[in-house]
């Protein structure tokens, strides 16, 4: 049988925000909360947020001067009982907006001429309305420059503060976004014995999953595993293995452990026999396209719909590079099957009726320089906005690995171009960093002082969703780099200093559990 959740384990946040950003982003709440949208500007030091779509595609397409980071928050577009405007004021001198509820400031405002009134923005909750789900906005003061800032997510605050902003004081309440109030997940290898058949039922909860949640002080919203299609010994099922097909594992037995520990799974699927090299005929994706493995994926997505509960399925990731079969350079491939062999996997769930799958495009940040146009080209590669949920992004400091890194590069510099990519031409999908972790090839504080680095940059970036670490050696193998955060249960002659744990627990600390 497969392992039914229990909706009430997943973390009532994340559940009430995966739900709320789905909703509101595909209208299920037509007249309710709408998305505020967030500019900043690297020339000017400024924020802009406005609700009108138009406004933001003109920036978009017309104004190299801000930088779309994604929606802020949600508020309201029309007046309602409970509700408060928001007034907006334009700045000549400061070249920055304004916006308060409070009546006095808006009259004092009014009559200062540094202003100009533009009317009122959108309606939100004041601070003492007392609604489920909904998160403070935090306004800063820009001491060097002026001009406010305005945030719903207290890590990207006390960034801001350490920057030359000084914290004023909340505001109004808001709806939060994925983006105003990122979540944590990480990936943790499921050693051999938490398969189910394998031996103890839940050995990936107790031996994986809890013991990191309390090493690291956070229970984690997101927990990532890899799945192939194929390994020596059969396929991989989702549910009941079939004899027929010679399965051997329950990729919904490790999902629901991931339930019971209050986190949604992310499935990375990848369509390959595990351990047979980049040349695999029968994976190349005209296979998948051709329908070879229509009744194994048909199979495989009914038990998700039986499963119930949301499932993230990164399927066929990292296809810009030339290290997977299914690689848009390798085996014949190229960006056109690629992007219909994704439509066709996301076709036949959607025929199933598995609507609790959410599908992740998941390329990596860059191509290798050996890779070439047309496989290079995130455009030529994306499958489509009616197919794709999130957009997931692999990213790692390789440090002196160079044979799949730059060397050693902090997370900004890695990922900047990728995030300020996806947010011109998809502002509407949210990112997860699927994959991130820095290699220990320099001193535990040079680590450490990485991975706060990282977050605190990701904390800024308002078109992120989740950060997904991985806690393993590259490849789950202690031969090759070593990117936890923690020891864990497979590699126990491998300590991790605890420097580098302490520092991924003052990382995470704002972040959503």
């Amino acid at each position: 049988m497969i392992k039914r959740p229990e909706m009430t384990k997943i973390s009532i946040t994340v559940f009430v925000l995966f739900f709320l950003l789905l909703s509101f982003s595909t209208g299920l709440w037509a007249g309710e909360p709408v998305p505020v949208y967030r500019f900043f500007s690297p020339v000017f030091h400024k924020q802009f947020l406005t609700l009108d779509r138009t406004e933001r595609d003109h920036l978009l397409a017309h104004d190299a001067n801000w930088r779309y980071d994604g929606v802020a928050f949600y508020a309201f577009r029309q007046e309602a009982p409970g509700l408060v405007p928001v007034y907006r004021f334009w700045s000549d001198v400061y070249k920055s907006h304004f916006f308060t509820i409070d009546p006095a400031e808006k009259e004092a405002t009014e009559r200062n001429p540094e202003w100009r009134y533009e009317g009122i923005a959108f309606y939100v909750y004041p601070l003492e309305a007392s609604v489920s789900g909904v998160v403070p906005v935090f306004r800063l003061w820009n001491t060097r420059e002026g001009g406010h800032f305005y945030t719903t997510f207290p890590a990207e605050r006390e960034v801001l503060k350490g920057e030359g902003f000084r914290y004023e004081h909340e505001v109004f309440k808001v709806y939060p976004s994925y983006g105003g109030q990122k979540v944590v997940g990480v990936h943790l290898h499921p050693f051999q014995d938490s398969w189910r058949g394998s031996g103890p039922l839940n050995d990936y909860l107790r031996k994986g999953i809890l013991p990191f949640n309390r090493e690291t002080g956070k229970k984690h919203a997101i927990v990532m595993f890899f799945a192939a299609w194929e390994n020596g010994e059969g396929m991989y099922s989702f549910g009941p293995r079939h004899p027929d097909y010679g399965e051997k594992y329950e990729v919904g037995w490790i999902a629901g452990q991931i339930i019971d520990a209050g986190a949604i799974p992310m499935i990375t699927w990848e369509p390959w026999r595990e351990g047979g090299g980049l040349d695999q005929p029968a994976y190349r994706l005209r296979r998948i396209l051709a329908g070879d493995y229509d009744s194994y994926i048909r199979r495989f997505a009914r038990d998700v719909r039986r499963f119930r509960a949301p499932v993230l399925i990164r399927f066929a990731h990292e296809m810009n590079g030339d290290y997977y079969p299914w690689a848009c350079s390798l085996n014949e491939n190229n960006p056109a099957l690629y992007r219909e062999a994704f439509r066709h996997v996301r076709r036949l769930f959607q025929e199933e009726g598995a609507t609790n799958a959410y599908f992740v495009w998941s390329p990596n940040y860059a191509s290798p320089p050996r890779v070439k146009a047309p496989c290079n080209d995130l455009e030529a590669l994306y499958p489509g906005d009616d197919v794709v949920d999130f957009i997931g992004v692999s990213v790692y400091n390789w440090g002196s690995d160079t044979s799949r890194g730059p060397g050693w590069r902090d997370l900004d510099w890695l990922l900047r171009d990728f995030l300020d990519h996806m947010a011109r031409y998809h502002p509407d999908k949210w990112v997860i960093v699927a994959e991130t972790g820095c290699a220990h090839d320099r001193s535990p504080q040079e680590v450490a002082a990485w991975i706060k680095k990282a977050y605190q940059f990701l904390a800024t970036r308002g078109n992120v969703a989740a950060v997904v670490y991985f806690n393993d050696f590259a490849y789950h193998n202690p031969g090759f780099s070593d990117f936890r955060v923690t020891t864990g249960h497979s590699w126990p002659q491998f300590p991790v200093p605890e420097e580098i744990t302490q520092a991924y627990r003052e990382a995470i600390r704002f972040y959503l559990p």
